[in-house]
Protein backbone atom coordinates (compact mmCIF):
# COMPACT_ATOMS: atom_id res chain seq x y z
CA UNK A 1 0.00 0.00 0.00
CA UNK A 2 1.06 3.59 -0.67
CA UNK A 3 -0.42 6.12 1.70
CA UNK A 4 0.05 9.59 3.14
CA UNK A 5 -0.86 10.20 6.76
CA UNK A 6 -2.00 13.70 7.76
CA UNK A 7 -2.84 15.16 11.15
CA UNK A 8 -5.97 17.31 11.20
CA UNK A 9 -7.64 19.30 13.98
CA UNK A 10 -11.11 18.11 15.00
CA UNK A 11 -12.43 21.64 14.46
CA UNK A 12 -11.49 21.40 10.76
CA UNK A 13 -13.26 18.12 9.96
CA UNK A 14 -16.52 19.71 8.83
CA UNK A 15 -14.61 22.04 6.51
CA UNK A 16 -12.74 19.05 5.11
CA UNK A 17 -15.95 17.14 4.42
CA UNK A 18 -17.36 20.19 2.65
CA UNK A 19 -14.23 20.83 0.59
CA UNK A 20 -15.14 21.37 -3.09
CA UNK A 21 -12.52 18.85 -4.22
CA UNK A 22 -14.07 16.03 -2.19
CA UNK A 23 -17.52 16.85 -3.47
CA UNK A 24 -16.27 17.08 -7.07
CA UNK A 25 -14.19 13.88 -7.12
CA UNK A 26 -16.25 11.56 -4.88
CA UNK A 27 -17.44 8.45 -6.75
CA UNK A 28 -20.10 7.73 -4.14
CA UNK A 29 -21.28 8.83 -0.71
CA UNK A 30 -18.72 8.25 2.06
CA UNK A 31 -18.86 4.92 3.88
CA UNK A 32 -18.61 4.85 7.68
CA UNK A 33 -17.23 1.96 9.74
CA UNK A 34 -16.43 1.44 13.40
CA UNK A 35 -13.04 -0.29 13.54
CA UNK A 36 -11.66 -2.16 16.53
CA UNK A 37 -8.04 -3.26 16.05
CA UNK A 38 -5.73 -5.27 18.33
CA UNK A 39 -1.96 -5.20 17.73
CA UNK A 40 0.28 -8.10 18.73
CA UNK A 41 3.99 -8.57 19.36
CA UNK A 42 6.36 -10.59 21.51
CA UNK A 43 7.50 -9.38 24.95
CA UNK A 44 10.79 -8.29 23.33
CA UNK A 45 8.95 -6.42 20.52
CA UNK A 46 10.48 -8.72 17.90
CA UNK A 47 8.10 -7.65 15.15
CA UNK A 48 8.46 -3.93 15.80
CA UNK A 49 12.24 -4.26 15.70
CA UNK A 50 11.93 -5.58 12.14
CA UNK A 51 9.50 -2.85 11.07
CA UNK A 52 6.47 -5.16 11.12
CA UNK A 53 3.00 -4.82 12.60
CA UNK A 54 0.59 -7.72 13.18
CA UNK A 55 -3.03 -6.90 13.86
CA UNK A 56 -6.55 -8.23 14.16
CA UNK A 57 -9.26 -5.84 13.02
CA UNK A 58 -13.02 -6.08 13.34
CA UNK A 59 -15.01 -4.12 10.77
CA UNK A 60 -18.70 -4.65 11.39
CA UNK A 61 -19.09 -8.41 11.88
CA UNK A 62 -16.01 -9.35 9.87
CA UNK A 63 -12.57 -9.99 11.37
CA UNK A 64 -9.38 -9.44 9.39
CA UNK A 65 -5.80 -10.44 10.15
CA UNK A 66 -3.06 -8.31 8.60
CA UNK A 67 0.72 -8.16 8.58
CA UNK A 68 2.37 -4.93 7.49
CA UNK A 69 6.05 -4.60 6.65
CA UNK A 70 8.35 -1.77 5.71
CA UNK A 71 9.07 1.72 6.96
CA UNK A 72 6.07 3.32 8.62
CA UNK A 73 8.03 6.16 10.21
CA UNK A 74 7.41 8.52 7.32
CA UNK A 75 4.31 10.47 6.40
CA UNK A 76 4.46 9.13 2.84
CA UNK A 77 4.98 5.40 3.17
CA UNK A 78 5.05 2.40 0.90
CA UNK A 79 4.52 -0.80 2.83
CA UNK A 80 3.91 -4.44 2.16
CA UNK A 81 0.55 -5.70 3.40
CA UNK A 82 -0.82 -9.24 3.73
CA UNK A 83 -4.47 -9.48 4.79
CA UNK A 84 -6.80 -12.43 5.38
CA UNK A 85 -10.49 -12.66 6.38
CA UNK A 86 -11.10 -14.70 9.55
CA UNK A 87 -14.17 -16.46 10.86
CA UNK A 88 -13.33 -15.52 14.45
CA UNK A 89 -11.25 -12.92 16.25
CA UNK A 90 -8.24 -15.13 16.93
CA UNK A 91 -4.78 -14.98 15.37
CA UNK A 92 -3.95 -17.65 12.83
CA UNK A 93 -0.19 -18.14 13.02
CA UNK A 94 -0.32 -20.59 10.13
CA UNK A 95 -1.23 -17.76 7.76
CA UNK A 96 2.11 -16.10 8.50
CA UNK A 97 4.30 -18.94 7.22
CA UNK A 98 4.49 -17.57 3.67
CA UNK A 99 5.17 -13.95 4.66
CA UNK A 100 8.40 -12.01 5.34
CA UNK A 101 7.86 -12.64 9.05
CA UNK A 102 8.97 -16.25 8.49
CA UNK A 103 12.41 -14.97 7.42
CA UNK A 104 13.09 -13.28 10.76
CA UNK A 105 11.26 -15.48 13.27
CA UNK A 106 10.11 -19.03 13.94
CA UNK A 107 6.47 -18.51 13.05
CA UNK A 108 5.21 -21.63 14.83
CA UNK A 109 7.04 -20.63 18.02
CA UNK A 110 5.33 -17.24 17.91
CA UNK A 111 2.08 -19.02 18.76
CA UNK A 112 3.26 -19.12 22.38
CA UNK A 113 4.86 -15.67 22.65
CA UNK A 114 2.57 -13.25 20.81
CA UNK A 115 0.64 -10.96 23.14
CA UNK A 116 -1.70 -8.04 22.63
CA UNK A 117 0.31 -4.84 23.16
CA UNK A 118 -2.28 -2.15 22.46
CA UNK A 119 -5.54 -1.55 20.64
CA UNK A 120 -7.28 1.13 18.63
CA UNK A 121 -10.94 2.02 18.37
CA UNK A 122 -11.92 4.61 15.82
CA UNK A 123 -14.57 5.72 13.40
CA UNK A 124 -13.43 5.56 9.78
CA UNK A 125 -15.15 7.64 7.15
CA UNK A 126 -13.98 6.58 3.68
CA UNK A 127 -14.33 8.69 0.56
CA UNK A 128 -13.52 6.95 -2.74
CA UNK A 129 -12.18 9.55 -5.15
CA UNK A 130 -11.18 9.66 -8.78
CA UNK A 131 -9.19 12.85 -9.30
CA UNK A 132 -8.53 14.79 -12.48
CA UNK A 133 -5.93 12.54 -14.13
CA UNK A 134 -7.84 9.34 -13.38
CA UNK A 135 -5.89 8.44 -10.24
CA UNK A 136 -8.04 6.59 -7.71
CA UNK A 137 -7.67 7.43 -4.03
CA UNK A 138 -9.30 6.50 -0.76
CA UNK A 139 -9.49 9.39 1.69
CA UNK A 140 -10.11 8.07 5.21
CA UNK A 141 -10.99 10.31 8.15
CA UNK A 142 -10.14 8.45 11.37
CA UNK A 143 -11.33 9.69 14.78
CA UNK A 144 -11.04 7.71 18.00
CA UNK A 145 -8.39 6.42 20.40
CA UNK A 146 -5.29 4.30 20.67
CA UNK A 147 -5.24 2.56 24.04
CA UNK A 148 -2.56 0.62 25.95
CA UNK A 149 -3.64 -0.60 29.36
CA UNK A 150 -4.94 2.38 31.34
CA UNK A 151 -3.40 4.89 28.93
CA UNK A 152 -5.08 6.41 25.89
CA UNK A 153 -4.36 9.02 23.22
CA UNK A 154 -6.75 10.55 20.70
CA UNK A 155 -6.72 9.73 17.00
CA UNK A 156 -7.71 12.47 14.58
CA UNK A 157 -6.09 12.02 11.21
CA UNK A 158 -6.56 11.63 7.50
CA UNK A 159 -5.11 8.81 5.42
CA UNK A 160 -4.84 9.18 1.67
CA UNK A 161 -4.36 5.74 0.15
CA UNK A 162 -3.41 5.23 -3.48
CA UNK A 163 -5.72 2.69 -5.14
CA UNK A 164 -4.44 3.19 -8.70
CA UNK A 165 -2.29 5.72 -10.52
CA UNK A 166 0.76 7.75 -9.50
CA UNK A 167 1.74 8.69 -5.95
CA UNK A 168 2.71 12.14 -7.19
CA UNK A 169 -0.95 12.80 -7.98
CA UNK A 170 -1.85 11.78 -4.43
CA UNK A 171 0.61 14.33 -3.05
CA UNK A 172 -0.67 17.00 -5.42
CA UNK A 173 -4.23 16.38 -4.27
CA UNK A 174 -3.16 16.64 -0.62
CA UNK A 175 -1.46 19.93 -1.41
CA UNK A 176 -4.67 21.32 -2.93
CA UNK A 177 -6.65 20.31 0.15
CA UNK A 178 -4.11 22.04 2.39
CA UNK A 179 -4.65 25.45 0.83
CA UNK A 180 -7.55 26.14 3.20
CA UNK A 181 -7.32 23.38 5.84
CA UNK A 182 -4.33 22.68 8.08
CA UNK A 183 -3.17 19.18 7.15
CA UNK A 184 0.22 18.26 8.61
CA UNK A 185 2.12 15.18 7.35
CA UNK A 186 2.20 12.65 10.15
CA UNK A 187 5.33 10.53 10.37
CA UNK A 188 4.24 8.19 13.17
CA UNK A 189 1.76 5.45 12.34
CA UNK A 190 -0.95 4.28 14.73
CA UNK A 191 1.23 1.25 15.44
CA UNK A 192 4.23 3.40 16.36
CA UNK A 193 2.08 5.56 18.62
CA UNK A 194 0.61 2.46 20.26
CA UNK A 195 4.02 0.94 20.97
CA UNK A 196 5.23 4.25 22.46
CA UNK A 197 2.11 4.47 24.63
CA UNK A 198 2.55 0.89 25.84
CA UNK A 199 6.21 1.38 26.72
CA UNK A 200 6.28 4.93 28.06
CA UNK A 201 2.70 5.92 28.83
CA UNK A 202 1.29 9.28 27.73
CA UNK A 203 4.69 10.99 27.83
CA UNK A 204 5.48 14.11 25.82
CA UNK A 205 7.97 13.11 23.11
CA UNK A 206 11.39 14.77 23.37
CA UNK A 207 12.34 17.50 20.88
CA UNK A 208 13.00 16.00 17.45
CA UNK A 209 16.53 16.63 16.18
CA UNK A 210 17.02 16.57 12.44
CA UNK A 211 19.93 14.21 11.87
CA UNK A 212 20.28 13.70 8.12
CA UNK A 213 20.60 10.03 7.22
CA UNK A 214 24.08 8.92 6.18
CA UNK A 215 24.13 8.44 2.41
CA UNK A 216 25.31 5.21 0.80
CA UNK A 217 28.68 5.40 -1.01
CA UNK A 218 26.92 5.35 -4.39
CA UNK A 219 24.01 7.62 -3.40
CA UNK A 220 22.80 10.14 -5.96
CA UNK A 221 22.50 13.80 -5.02
CA UNK A 222 18.78 13.82 -5.80
CA UNK A 223 18.03 10.72 -3.76
CA UNK A 224 20.00 11.87 -0.72
CA UNK A 225 18.40 15.30 -0.82
CA UNK A 226 14.96 13.70 -1.10
CA UNK A 227 15.60 11.62 2.01
CA UNK A 228 16.81 14.67 3.95
CA UNK A 229 13.75 16.70 2.95
CA UNK A 230 11.48 13.91 4.15
CA UNK A 231 13.35 13.77 7.45
CA UNK A 232 13.02 17.54 7.73
CA UNK A 233 9.27 17.34 7.25
CA UNK A 234 9.03 14.79 10.08
CA UNK A 235 11.19 16.89 12.44
CA UNK A 236 9.21 20.07 11.76
CA UNK A 237 5.89 18.28 12.24
CA UNK A 238 7.02 16.70 15.52
CA UNK A 239 8.38 19.92 17.01
CA UNK A 240 5.61 22.09 15.60
CA UNK A 241 2.99 20.04 17.42
CA UNK A 242 4.69 20.80 20.75
CA UNK A 243 5.64 24.47 20.51
CA UNK A 244 3.31 25.18 23.44
CA UNK A 245 5.52 23.16 25.80
CA UNK A 246 7.65 24.99 28.37
CA UNK A 247 10.81 23.33 27.03
CA UNK A 248 12.45 25.87 24.71
CA UNK A 249 14.17 23.06 22.78
CA UNK A 250 11.09 22.45 20.61
CA UNK A 251 11.39 25.92 19.11
CA UNK A 252 15.17 25.60 18.96
CA UNK A 253 15.17 22.27 17.13
CA UNK A 254 12.46 23.42 14.72
CA UNK A 255 14.56 26.47 13.88
CA UNK A 256 17.69 24.34 13.44
CA UNK A 257 15.74 22.06 11.08
CA UNK A 258 14.65 25.05 8.98
CA UNK A 259 18.20 26.38 8.77
CA UNK A 260 19.63 22.99 7.88
CA UNK A 261 17.03 22.43 5.15
CA UNK A 262 17.59 25.89 3.69
CA UNK A 263 21.36 25.31 3.65
CA UNK A 264 20.97 21.95 1.91
CA UNK A 265 18.59 23.40 -0.67
CA UNK A 266 20.97 26.28 -1.34
CA UNK A 267 23.90 23.91 -1.74
CA UNK A 268 22.27 21.28 -3.95
CA UNK A 269 19.47 23.00 -5.86
CA UNK A 270 21.63 23.77 -8.91
CA UNK A 271 22.70 20.12 -9.14
CA UNK A 272 19.12 19.03 -9.80
CA UNK A 273 17.54 18.55 -13.21
CA UNK A 274 14.94 19.07 -14.64
CA UNK A 275 14.26 22.76 -14.26
CA UNK A 276 10.73 22.21 -12.92
CA UNK A 277 12.04 20.35 -9.87
CA UNK A 278 14.78 22.95 -9.37
CA UNK A 279 12.14 25.69 -9.48
CA UNK A 280 10.07 23.83 -6.87
CA UNK A 281 13.13 23.59 -4.61
CA UNK A 282 13.72 27.34 -4.91
CA UNK A 283 10.09 28.01 -3.93
CA UNK A 284 10.45 25.60 -1.03
CA UNK A 285 13.49 27.47 0.26
CA UNK A 286 11.55 30.76 0.16
CA UNK A 287 8.66 29.24 2.10
CA UNK A 288 11.06 27.82 4.68
CA UNK A 289 12.42 31.33 5.14
CA UNK A 290 8.98 32.56 6.24
CA UNK A 291 8.75 29.79 8.84
CA UNK A 292 12.33 30.48 9.91
CA UNK A 293 11.50 34.11 10.59
CA UNK A 294 8.70 33.37 13.07
CA UNK A 295 10.70 30.59 14.72
CA UNK A 296 13.77 32.84 14.83
CA UNK A 297 11.84 35.56 16.65
CA UNK A 298 10.62 33.04 19.22
CA UNK A 299 14.09 31.55 19.64
CA UNK A 300 15.72 34.97 20.05
CA UNK A 301 13.14 35.75 22.72
CA UNK A 302 13.88 32.49 24.54
CA UNK A 303 17.63 33.11 24.51
CA UNK A 304 17.27 36.70 25.72
CA UNK A 305 14.82 35.91 28.54
CA UNK A 306 16.42 32.66 29.77
CA UNK A 307 20.12 33.33 29.11
CA UNK A 308 21.19 36.83 28.06
CA UNK A 309 19.07 38.89 30.46
CA UNK A 310 20.00 36.88 33.58
CA UNK A 311 23.67 36.98 32.55
CA UNK A 312 23.57 40.75 32.10
CA UNK A 313 21.78 41.17 35.40
CA UNK A 314 24.42 39.15 37.25
CA UNK A 315 27.24 41.17 35.68
CA UNK A 316 25.72 44.62 36.22
CA UNK A 317 26.58 46.87 39.14
CA UNK A 318 24.19 48.08 41.82
CA UNK A 319 23.46 51.27 39.92
CA UNK A 320 21.27 49.39 37.46
CA UNK A 321 19.25 47.33 39.97
CA UNK A 322 16.05 49.33 39.54
CA UNK A 323 15.87 48.76 35.78
CA UNK A 324 15.80 44.95 35.73
CA UNK A 325 12.25 44.14 36.97
CA UNK A 326 10.61 46.36 34.35
CA UNK A 327 12.91 45.08 31.60
CA UNK A 328 12.09 41.48 32.56
CA UNK A 329 8.37 42.24 32.47
CA UNK A 330 8.60 43.83 29.02
CA UNK A 331 10.79 40.99 27.75
CA UNK A 332 8.30 38.37 28.95
CA UNK A 333 5.51 40.17 27.10
CA UNK A 334 7.53 40.25 23.86
CA UNK A 335 8.44 36.60 24.29
CA UNK A 336 4.79 35.65 24.77
CA UNK A 337 3.88 37.53 21.59
CA UNK A 338 6.70 35.87 19.62
CA UNK A 339 5.61 32.40 20.73
CA UNK A 340 1.99 33.19 19.91
CA UNK A 341 3.05 34.19 16.39
CA UNK A 342 4.99 30.95 15.95
CA UNK A 343 2.08 28.87 17.26
CA UNK A 344 -0.33 30.69 14.94
CA UNK A 345 1.87 29.94 11.93
CA UNK A 346 2.11 26.26 12.84
CA UNK A 347 -1.67 26.09 13.22
CA UNK A 348 -2.24 27.72 9.83
CA UNK A 349 -2.72 26.00 6.45
CA UNK A 350 0.61 27.51 5.34
CA UNK A 351 2.53 25.21 7.71
CA UNK A 352 0.84 22.05 6.49
CA UNK A 353 1.25 23.15 2.87
CA UNK A 354 4.97 23.69 3.43
CA UNK A 355 5.43 20.22 4.88
CA UNK A 356 3.42 18.62 2.07
CA UNK A 357 5.63 20.50 -0.39
CA UNK A 358 8.65 18.97 1.34
CA UNK A 359 7.10 15.54 0.81
CA UNK A 360 6.26 16.34 -2.83
CA UNK A 361 9.79 17.49 -3.59
CA UNK A 362 11.22 14.44 -1.80
CA UNK A 363 9.06 12.16 -3.94
CA UNK A 364 10.09 13.93 -7.15
CA UNK A 365 13.79 13.85 -6.22
CA UNK A 366 13.79 10.13 -5.50
CA UNK A 367 12.58 9.44 -9.04
CA UNK A 368 15.46 11.34 -10.68
CA UNK A 369 18.84 10.20 -11.92
CA UNK A 370 21.90 12.47 -11.90
CA UNK A 371 25.29 12.95 -10.28
CA UNK A 372 26.63 10.92 -7.41
CA UNK A 373 26.91 12.72 -4.09
CA UNK A 374 30.49 11.53 -3.53
CA UNK A 375 31.51 13.20 -6.80
CA UNK A 376 29.44 16.35 -6.47
CA UNK A 377 30.22 17.15 -2.83
CA UNK A 378 33.97 18.02 -2.85
CA UNK A 379 33.88 21.04 -5.21
CA UNK A 380 30.80 22.46 -3.49
CA UNK A 381 32.28 22.03 -0.02
CA UNK A 382 35.54 23.57 -1.25
CA UNK A 383 33.55 26.64 -2.33
CA UNK A 384 31.87 26.86 1.09
CA UNK A 385 35.21 26.66 2.89
CA UNK A 386 36.70 29.35 0.62
CA UNK A 387 33.69 31.56 1.39
CA UNK A 388 34.31 31.06 5.11
CA UNK A 389 37.98 32.06 4.83
CA UNK A 390 37.05 35.08 2.74
CA UNK A 391 34.46 36.14 5.32
CA UNK A 392 37.13 35.93 8.02
CA UNK A 393 39.22 38.61 6.28
CA UNK A 394 37.00 41.30 7.79
CA UNK A 395 37.71 40.28 11.39
CA UNK A 396 40.67 42.62 11.83
CA UNK A 397 38.37 45.63 12.00
CA UNK A 398 36.10 44.01 14.62
CA UNK A 399 33.25 44.67 12.20
CA UNK A 400 29.89 43.31 13.40
CA UNK A 401 28.80 42.66 9.82
CA UNK A 402 31.99 40.70 9.18
CA UNK A 403 31.26 38.54 12.22
CA UNK A 404 27.73 37.98 10.96
CA UNK A 405 28.98 36.96 7.50
CA UNK A 406 31.50 34.59 9.06
CA UNK A 407 28.83 33.03 11.29
CA UNK A 408 26.58 32.39 8.28
CA UNK A 409 29.50 30.95 6.28
CA UNK A 410 30.44 28.64 9.16
CA UNK A 411 26.86 27.49 9.52
CA UNK A 412 26.54 26.75 5.79
CA UNK A 413 29.79 24.78 5.75
CA UNK A 414 28.78 22.77 8.80
CA UNK A 415 25.27 22.07 7.52
CA UNK A 416 26.63 21.20 4.10
CA UNK A 417 29.43 18.88 5.20
CA UNK A 418 27.84 17.04 8.14
CA UNK A 419 25.20 15.12 6.10
CA UNK A 420 27.95 13.91 3.73
CA UNK A 421 30.40 12.89 6.47
CA UNK A 422 29.78 9.16 5.96
CA UNK A 423 31.34 9.47 2.50
CA UNK A 424 34.65 10.72 3.89
CA UNK A 425 37.43 9.36 6.09
CA UNK A 426 36.03 9.22 9.64
CA UNK A 427 39.08 10.66 11.43
CA UNK A 428 39.47 13.82 9.33
CA UNK A 429 35.67 14.23 9.24
CA UNK A 430 35.45 14.19 13.01
CA UNK A 431 38.36 16.60 13.39
CA UNK A 432 36.95 19.04 10.83
CA UNK A 433 33.48 18.86 12.42
CA UNK A 434 34.83 19.56 15.90
CA UNK A 435 36.84 22.60 14.85
CA UNK A 436 33.89 23.90 12.85
CA UNK A 437 31.55 23.34 15.82
CA UNK A 438 33.93 25.22 18.11
CA UNK A 439 34.05 28.13 15.66
CA UNK A 440 30.27 28.21 15.38
CA UNK A 441 29.89 28.15 19.18
CA UNK A 442 32.13 31.20 19.62
CA UNK A 443 30.37 33.08 16.84
CA UNK A 444 27.02 32.14 18.33
CA UNK A 445 27.99 33.68 21.66
CA UNK A 446 28.96 36.92 19.97
CA UNK A 447 25.70 36.92 18.03
CA UNK A 448 23.75 36.44 21.27
CA UNK A 449 25.42 39.61 22.56
CA UNK A 450 24.41 41.51 19.42
CA UNK A 451 20.81 40.34 19.71
CA UNK A 452 20.79 41.24 23.41
CA UNK A 453 21.81 44.82 22.58
CA UNK A 454 18.96 45.03 20.08
CA UNK A 455 16.52 43.76 22.68
CA UNK A 456 17.68 46.24 25.32
CA UNK A 457 17.08 49.08 22.89
CA UNK A 458 13.67 47.74 21.89
CA UNK A 459 12.71 47.43 25.57
CA UNK A 460 13.67 51.08 26.17
CA UNK A 461 16.43 50.27 28.64
CA UNK A 462 18.06 53.34 30.26
CA UNK A 463 20.80 54.97 28.19
CA UNK A 464 23.52 54.24 30.74
CA UNK A 465 22.52 50.57 30.83
CA UNK A 466 22.62 50.39 27.02
CA UNK A 467 26.07 51.96 27.00
CA UNK A 468 27.33 49.58 29.68
CA UNK A 469 26.02 46.59 27.69
CA UNK A 470 27.69 47.88 24.49
CA UNK A 471 31.05 48.21 26.25
CA UNK A 472 30.65 44.74 27.74
CA UNK A 473 29.86 43.26 24.32
CA UNK A 474 32.86 45.02 22.81
CA UNK A 475 35.13 43.53 25.48
CA UNK A 476 33.77 40.07 24.69
CA UNK A 477 34.58 40.58 21.02
CA UNK A 478 38.16 41.47 21.95
CA UNK A 479 38.31 38.38 24.17
CA UNK A 480 36.80 35.86 21.76
CA UNK A 481 38.12 37.19 18.46
CA UNK A 482 41.55 35.52 18.83
CA UNK A 483 39.82 32.19 19.45
CA UNK A 484 37.62 32.72 16.39
CA UNK A 485 40.63 33.58 14.25
CA UNK A 486 42.52 30.55 15.58
CA UNK A 487 39.68 28.24 14.61
CA UNK A 488 39.67 29.68 11.08
CA UNK A 489 43.43 29.05 10.87
CA UNK A 490 42.91 25.50 12.11
CA UNK A 491 40.35 24.84 9.41
CA UNK A 492 42.82 26.05 6.79
CA UNK A 493 45.59 23.78 8.12
CA UNK A 494 43.43 20.66 8.35
CA UNK A 495 43.11 18.68 5.16
CA UNK A 496 39.42 18.82 4.20
CA UNK A 497 37.91 15.39 4.88
CA UNK A 498 36.35 15.31 1.40
CA UNK A 499 39.90 15.24 -0.03
CA UNK A 500 41.47 12.85 2.51
CA UNK A 501 41.83 9.20 1.45
CA UNK A 502 38.94 7.12 2.76
CA UNK A 503 41.37 4.96 4.76
CA UNK A 504 42.84 7.90 6.72
CA UNK A 505 42.62 7.32 10.47
CA UNK A 506 43.49 9.35 13.54
CA UNK A 507 44.40 7.66 16.82
CA UNK A 508 42.95 9.38 19.85
CA UNK A 509 45.11 10.07 22.89
CA UNK A 510 42.90 9.42 25.95
CA UNK A 511 44.31 12.45 27.74
CA UNK A 512 43.74 14.91 24.90
CA UNK A 513 40.84 15.88 22.71
CA UNK A 514 40.97 15.15 19.02
CA UNK A 515 41.40 18.84 18.29
CA UNK A 516 44.25 19.34 20.73
CA UNK A 517 46.28 16.53 19.20
CA UNK A 518 46.36 18.19 15.82
CA UNK A 519 46.18 21.91 16.53
CA UNK A 520 47.60 22.60 19.98
CA UNK A 521 50.79 23.76 18.34
CA UNK A 522 49.00 26.49 16.35
CA UNK A 523 49.39 29.86 18.11
CA UNK A 524 46.31 32.04 18.41
CA UNK A 525 46.74 35.18 16.29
Amino acid sequence: EVELKLAVAARDLDDLRAHPLLLAYAEQAPQVQQLHTRYFDTPTRQLAQHGMALRLRRAGRQWWQALKTGDSEAAMSQRGEWEWPLAEGHLSVALLRDTPLARVADVDALRHTLREVFATRFRRETWLLRIGDGTQLALCIDTGQVRAGRHAEPICEVELELRSGDAGALLGFARELSDVITLVPLARSKAARGHALAEHGPAVPPPARLRPAAPAPDALVAHALGTWLQQGSAALAANGALLDQSDVEYVHQARVAVRLLRSLLRLWRDAIEPHAVRHALAALRRDLRALGQVLGAARDADVFVTESLPRLQRAADAGHVAAWPLLAQRADARRTAAHAAAAAYVASPAFGSLLIDLERCAYALKRLAGERLATAAPPRLDALQRALVKAAHGLAGHDAQALHRLRIAAKQLRYGSAPCAALFAPGPSQLHAQVLAALQTQLGRLNDDTVALQWLQALNAPDDLNEWARLRARRRVHKLLPEVAADVVRLQLIEPPWHAPRSTTITLNPTQSLIHQRVACIPAP
